[in-house]
């Protein structure tokens, strides 16, 4: 008999935690598990519910979170429980934006009987936590089995600034499809700049992710600006779209980069636009894993990033990339001068990149451990004998 398993996701967005949760959901075994998927009706999350139901994974979708007014938030809830008792949920795994959010999931996965219930933090916990949340987390953490986090720098701070006991936290590392990070060939790679406008011949310095104050980008700018004295005929491309990208696109006349940026805005082609790199630079000010790194990596990209929660886990430093402080926009500018002008390092950097990413971040060791941990959850709550 199959395992019935079920995702909840509590997005507010579309990001790294939401192709995390494609990636996972596709690598899932489906001889083994009836998986289901359930998240918020949200509209701009419609393209997340596509890409599901392509892959035959069946999407509910329930918004049940803390910004509802509570006679509505009391019926999600109880719909919640309807149906994880309908489809006899045997595991429900809960995807959080971070650690004091979406709590009523589990508390409803408890409700409707489900034996096992494991949710993943895709965000460390602030260093310092109200004595009230930290009661409430303290709770709802009886109700889980497991929390998985992304990286060893996250679990470091989970159990420090939430007293979480060793045996409950498990670092899972995210994973990517290798098949659709490819190197691209030259073609396609001359076709997106054409499409981007940028000159064939011109070095090109990116990033991507959303335009929140996360991911540092104003500092990306400020190297630009530093570095455009000694590569005049470098071109900078950010993609992704956020709120900040107002404040961005005026900063970016104000340090007189206006016909040097591009911003392409949201896109579903990343693997596509990424490609014609020479480097990928990212400058978040805190990040618990960088997924976005390992696609870049799998690329074959060398990478210019801060050394910051869970990157140095992902870059190797001197290896794959190199590794600065946060919030030092010279300090970014002299690593990637450095790679621009060491042509031959930057390509050993990149090859190494993708050979790391094959050996770590794959979406089949992802799904491998999460769906191991599953079982041993499973084995443990089946009565003996």
């Amino acid at each position: 008999m199959k395992v019935s398993l079920a995702y909840f996701l509590n997005s507010i967005t579309l990001g790294g935690m939401e192709a995390h949760s494609l990636v996972l959901a596709r690598g899932i075994d489906r001889n083994r598990y009836d998986l289901r998927v359930i998240m918020p009706a949200r509209p701009h999350l419609d393209p997340l519910a596509e890409d599901l139901v392509r892959y035959d994974i069946p999407v509910h979708r329930l918004t049940l979170d803390g910004q509802q007014p509570l006679g509505q938030r009391w019926a999600s809830f109880r719909a919640l429980v309807r149906l994880l008792r309908t489809y006899r949920v045997d595991v429900m795994h809960q995807q959080r934006t971070g650690p004091f959010h979406g709590k009523l999931a589990c508390l409803a996965a408890k409700a409707a009987g489900v034996p096992v219930i494991v949710a993943t933090e895709h965000q460390a916990p602030p260093p310092q936590i109200p004595r009230r949340a930290l009661l409430q987390n303290a709770l709802i953490d009886r109700l889980v089995d497991r929390i998985i986090v992304v990286s060893e720098d996250n679990r470091a701070q989970q159990l420090v600034h939430t007293g979480r006991k060793p045996s409950k936290v498990v670092t899972i590392y995210n994973g990517i499809s290798i098949q659709e990070w490819q190197p691209r060939p030259p073609e396609v790679v001359a076709a997106q700049k054409r499409e981007l406008g940028l000159d064939n011949a011109a070095p090109i310095i990116g990033t991507a992710g959303r335009l929140v104050e996360q991911k540092g980008l104003p500092y990306f700018l400020r190297m630009a600006a530093l570095l455009l004295p000694d590569f005049p005929a470098a071109r900078f491309v950010i993609v992704g779209d956020g709120p900040l990208r107002d404040e961005l696109v005026a900063l970016t006349r104000d340090l007189g980069l206006a016909d040097r940026v591009v911003f392409t805005g949201f896109r579903t082609d990343v693997p596509d636009l990424m490609s014609v790199f020479d480097l990928f630079v990212l400058a978040s000010v805190y990040e618990p894993f960088g997924l976005v790194l390992v696609q870049a990596m799998a690329l074959e990209k060398p990478i210019v990033a801060t050394r910051v929660g869970g990157i140095p886990e992902v870059v190797a430093d001197g290896e794959t990339g190199l590794l600065v402080p946060p919030r030092q926009p010279a300090a970014l500018a002299e690593a990637a001068a450095r790679l621009l002008r060491d042509e031959a390092l930057a390509r050993r950097m990149g090859q190494a990149g993708r050979e790391r990413v094959l050996a770590r971040f794959t979406a089949e060791a992802m799904a491998r451990k999460t769906m191991a941990l599953y079982e041993e959850l499973l084995a443990h709550k089946r009565p003996a004998g």
